[in-house]
């Protein structure tokens, strides 16, 4: 990093933190509830956080409560219409439309203006887009919503297969030439297999052939084009040429030891050579597969499309708000500047080596020093892009799931499949929308 940029960085992170404005309280200390799911490794780290927060606020105490992430929703949803609900809530912003359609969160422009904070300058574009429901920010970013399609490699393998190990493969094409020789076999049966675009999601992929799932008011599905048939036929292509069927994919991510279709554990026990997953995978690598030399590089785009290139879908993540009807909503806001926009957010992240939603964190030197691909990493949240969150994306979601097994099981041609989604997809917006 030069040291313009340095420069740069260290006067963003002032300007944040001088823009930290406090707001004086009653003498009577008030307890903010604080329902979230940052359990397991995660309670000693929160807990150094909260102590921090509550030395600079020492008329705000913090209840972290840790809520099972299974029915999250409907248990805040509960609350809030029993008007009992907690003062912050952690919320993946996949559910933004859900939570205000209901009128379900206090909007937090308010405090914003308060407070002298220019959101826009804090996050990045795609993380505050998605924190925002018809003009109204409901939420604050917590946890990048980018950076969750990053492509792991293991170097031993590519240098076993003649392959640079230090150069990640940039294309679909060049993806799937990389597959093909990194994949070890014994007559039918497979001993390795090269990677699997299969495990990512069919939306991501579609982005990176320059393709939208839905217009920008949610309204419309945009996938039925010459971008999603030619990303759905590349997928079939893959599953059939490289792995030799689709069956072969699903016996190497079962023979991994995890749940079929994730494909980790594979990549850990040295049975996949490359794997797509998220900016989270850094710390786990040092906690679960230390043992393997890996690279990191951005998502492959379609390389014979002109104007296709690598973008990570920006669709949810985690996010901090204040449900209606919260008993201390004022305090609940410095929880919430604090955790998001603050250095509590820095200091979160840290702990992880994940990156901050918070521009200025996210390019904080130290990242670069612990972390060889931070680079990748930046570039990954800098190329976000939102695609459009309705109340039935999570039935759209499904849709494009089923989609994809349909055609690489070959129960379904890739035009008739994708035609089918399409049209159920469209037919569920147009049931929302018309209430």
């Amino acid at each position: 990093m030069s040291t313009l940029r340095k420069i740069t960085v260290v006067i963003l992170i002032s300007v944040l933190l001088g823009l930290y404005t406090q707001v004086s309280f009653g003498q009577e200390r008030v307890t903010v509830t604080f329902w979230n799911v940052w359990g397991g490794a995660r309670i000693p780290l929160m807990k150094e956080i909260i102590d921090d927060f509550e030395a600079k606020h020492p008329n705000i105490k913090i209840d972290s409560i840790v809520i099972p992430q299974d029915g999250m929703n409907q248990k805040y949803l509960t609350a809030i219409a029993g008007g009992d609900p907690p003062d912050v809530i952690m919320l993946n912003r996949n559910q933004i439309a859900l939570f205000g359609e209901n009128k379900a969160l206090i909007p937090l422009d308010k405090y914003a203006r308060r407070d002298g904070l220019k959101l826009e300058n804090i996050f990045y574009e795609a993380e505050l887009k998605i924190s925002k429901w018809k003009g109204q920010t409901l939420v604050l970013p917590n946890a990048t919503g980018s950076g969750w399609s990053i492509l792991f490699w293991n170097k031993k393998m590519f240098k076993d297969s003649g392959l640079d190990p230090n150069r990640a493969p940039r294309t679909w094409q060049e993806y799937t030439e990389y597959a093909r020789k990194l994949t070890v076999k014994k007559g039918n049966v497979l001993d390795r297999l090269g990677g699997t675009p299969t495990t990512t999601r069919f939306a991501q992929w579609l982005l990176t052939n320059n393709g939208k799932l839905l217009t920008a008011d949610g309204k419309k599905a945009l996938f039925g084009t010459k971008e999603g048939l030619d990303t759905l036929k590349w997928l079939l292509s893959f599953a059939d040429n490289v792995a030799g069927g689709y069956d072969n994919i699903i016996s190497i991510l079962e023979a991994g030891g995890r749940q079929f279709g994730y494909g980790i554990t594979s990549f850990y026990n040295e049975l996949l050579a490359m794997h797509v997953d998220g900016v989270w995978m850094f710390y786990q690598f040092t906690q679960e597969a230390p043992q393997i030399e890996y690279g990191a590089g951005l998502v492959p785009y379609n390389g014979n499309n002109p104007k296709a290139r690598s973008v990570n879908i920006v669709d949810g993540s985690w996010s901090y708000g204040i449900p209606r009807g919260a008993k201390h909503p004022d305090e609940a806001w410095e929880w919430i500047k604090y955790s998001c926009a603050g250095e509590g957010s820095l200091k979160f992240f840290k702990g992880q080596y994940r990156p901050s939603p918070v521009k200025a964190y996210a390019e904080d030197p130290w990242f670069a020093q612990n972390n060889p691909y931070w680079d990748i990493v930046v570039q990954t949240l800098n190329n976000g892009v939102m695609s459009p969150i309705t109340p039935v994306n999570p039935q759209i979601e499904t849709i494009l799931s089923e989609m994809v097994e349909k055609v690489l099981w070959h129960k379904q041609s890739p035009d008739s499949a994708l035609k089918d989604a399409v049209k159920a997809s469209q037919k569920l917006l147009d049931e929302y929308y018309s209430k």
